[in-house]
């Protein structure tokens, strides 16, 4: 144990006899400002790439962009994990401050990049939305750089991603989930995991992943040659392991039949973005039952096979087909022709209201017309109501002048011979209300959607990723059905069978698997991230109580020089 007189030059390797003067003290004095607290680096030594302030914003910026680029529509997944391992370097180490601006930046540019399509609702809007997300990734990278000062630190800094996400999915205003981590994975070899414990399970991994790369990387800096083939054994298993999940597209269940034929009609609409006239509605009716004749009049001629039930998406009816005569006429139609049910998005007016309609899914039978319905549970704030629309006044302008109001009862709708689990548009990134359609007894997921608004923006190919993991996740074919694309039938494994793009008038029919079998992440629920959000804190509790470790100072350096 060194003096405590010359302690100081001696944890940075240095001895009396050179000992810095009044200039190198002063480079010395710079560099630890320049660095922060915590550094783990000599006065003299030329400062490392990874160290300079510079370079960690630099690198943060390139996190964010690394992680929208793991997303639709570029879908390069495997950058996810390779953005949380450098989002983990940045980060080690450092200060509650620095790893808060770090962490913002990150999270900013990730959701500038991945949101793109929000610039058509605004630029201001486009901003607010990657501030806001930026403020969540901040507090990711608080908890990282709390947790890498513990043992076992790519294990909690899993637990961080995994329970930020939980937080951020259920508040403020029901939640924020567009950009979870997991939906990135779509495409990936970890997709697999979603049915073991859903979304979380695909976040957890690629945030483990990504931690474990950047364990392997201090340590081989560190020539620390057991921990770096530690690192890449578990690197390698937690990529492979997923693979070995087993994902069969086929019917399993006796309680019903095993298959059903499903047709989806996507009738296109006149013209995209903002802005919706009461023509432009009824045109888009009027769209969705010519495609449904034509599938009639295909049905008749032996060219296609009968249908059980048919699906037509959210807004497929903007006009009220239980007002308006002419709407209720045209559907009426429409279900005669085809002969069976159809599921179709209808909006409908709140009668003790002037202001609040419902956005539902109705089931309108050839016979007896209009049945079962499911009221839209999750409106998007600021798309389809305006929270304290009374206090915000003339600022309520820019949005809709009418809010939709939020149902209470899971979607679980009986088409024809068909027990369909229903949620209408970015309600699929909601874990919770897929969950409850599946124990509500839906055998099939239908994702009613319209898009219109963010055609060409990526915005589609994000949500059909997300329809994706919700099939995987349930083991169940999921029906994604859009005004104007994309449509698409989704097995069970994953796999996209067939779809209709964007701005694409036409219907596709497949026979398709159904199921009642409970996947294990439907059984656990939330339970994952509870014990996830408990563990985080545990190791956020011990982090507190340490001092910061330096990313290119061993451990065992770290606790000398402290007691120096």
């Amino acid at each position: 144990m060194a003096r405590r007189s010359g302690g100081k030059w001696r944890q940075y390797g240095l001895s009396r006899q050179n000992q810095p003067g009044l200039g190198s003290g002063l480079q010395a004095a710079a560099s630890k400002r320049w660095l922060g607290r915590g550094h783990g680096l000599r006065p003299t030594d030329t400062i490392p790439i990874m160290n300079a302030l510079l370079t960690r914003l630099l690198v943060s910026v390139v996190c964010g962009v690394l992680l929208g680029f793991s997303f639709p529509p570029y879908d390069f997944w495997f950058l996810a994990p390779l953005a949380v391992a450098l989002f983990t370097l940045t980060t080690f180490g450092q200060g509650a401050w620095r790893a808060l601006g770090f962490g913002f930046i990150t999270g900013l540019t990730w959701f500038l990049v991945l949101m793109d399509w929000v610039t058509v609702v605004g630029n201001d809007a486009w901003i607010g939305v990657g501030i806001f997300a930026g403020f969540w990734i901040a507090l990711t990278a608080w908890g990282t750089a709390i947790v890498t000062r513990v043992a076992g630190w790519p294990f909690w800094v899993m637990l961080i991603w995994i329970t930020q996400e939980a937080i951020r999915s259920r508040v403020p205003l029901g939640g924020f989930t567009w950009g979870s981590l997991g939906f990135s994975q779509s495409d990936g070899w970890l997709l697999p995991a979603a049915n073991l414990a859903g979304v979380p399970a695909l976040t957890g991994l690629v945030a483990l992943v990504g931690a474990v790369l950047a364990w392997l990387v201090r340590s081989a800096l560190l020539q620390e040659w057991p921990a770096v083939c530690a690192a890449a054994a578990i690197a390698v298993v937690a990529l492979v392991l997923p693979l070995l999940i087993p994902l069969s597209s086929a019917g399993q269940d006796d309680a019903g039949p095993q298959t059903a034929t499903i047709a989806v009609v996507q009738g296109d609409v006149p013209h995209i973005g903002v802005g919706f006239s009461t023509a432009a509605a009824q045109t888009v009716l009027n769209n969705h039952v010519s495609q449904t004749e034509r599938l009639a009049a295909d049905i008749a001629a032996g060219r296609v096979s009968q249908p059980d039930a048919v699906l037509w998406p959210e807004n497929a009816s903007d006009v009220d087909p239980f007002t308006e005569p002419g709407a209720e006429q045209r559907i009426e139609q429409a279900a005669a022709a085809v002969g069976v049910p159809i599921l179709l998005g209808a909006i409908v007016r709140e009668p003790t209201t002037a202001r609040d309609i419902w956005n539902m899914g109705v089931v309108w039978d050839p016979v007896t017309g209009p049945g079962d319905n499911y009221k839209k549970q999750h409106p998007v704030p600021f798309g389809e109501y305006v929270p304290m629309r009374e206090r915000l006044g003339d600022f309520t302008d820019r949005f809709i002048d009418r809010d939709v109001l939020a149902g209470t009862e899971p979607g679980v709708l009986d088409v024809g011979p068909v027990r369909v689990g229903d949620v209408i548009c970015f309600e699929v990134a909601y874990g919770d209300l897929v969950r409850d359609s599946v124990l509500g007894g839906g055998r099939l997921l239908a994702v009613q959607t319209n898009n219109a608004t963010f055609t060409g923006y990526g915005q589609t190919e994000q949500q059909l990723a997300m329809s994706r993991v919700r099939a995987v996740e349930h083991g169940r074919t999921a029906v994604v059905t859009s005004t104007n694309g994309i449509s698409a039938i989704i097995t069970p494994d994953g796999e996209v069978r067939e779809q209709l793009g964007e701005s694409t008038a036409g219907y596709m029919i497949q026979s398709v698997p159904l199921r009642d079998e409970l996947s294990w992440s439907a059984r656990l629920a939330w339970a994952p991230e509870l014990l996830a959000a408990v563990g985080a804190l545990a190791a956020i509790g011990v982090g507190l109580s340490r001092a910061p470790r330096p990313l290119l100072q061993p451990a065992r350096r770290a606790r000398t020089a402290d007691k120096d």
